[in-house]
């Protein structure tokens, strides 16, 4: 299980450079990476130590190396994250 902590950070920390935002598209099926490494997330959920240990690694060898990273596997159904992105236009 995935625990994750509440910070409380200012607003006032975040000024916004650009007056308008707009969130990616979701992918058709055949994204073009462009170098940011796919991360399969399915192992995370594994009981086995060494899959978490392996796939946390991952994770942040994306992060370190390009800033993002594709999570594959994760569970999330495809209807979830269509509202998503609906609801944030």
């Amino acid at each position: 299980m995935l625990h994750c902590a509440r910070v409380a950070v200012s607003k006032t920390l975040f000024r916004p450079s650009v007056t308008s935002r707009s969130l990616g598209t979701l992918s058709s099926g055949n994204v073009d990476t462009s170098g940011i490494p796919i991360v399969d997330f399915a192992n995370f959920g594994s009981l086995s130590f060494e899959q978490r240990r392996e796939t946390s690694r991952q994770v942040v060898d994306g992060f370190k190396s390009t800033g993002f990273v594709y999570l594959g596997n994760h569970g999330i159904s495809e209807n979830v994250v269509r509202e998503a992105f609906r609801r944030v236009r």
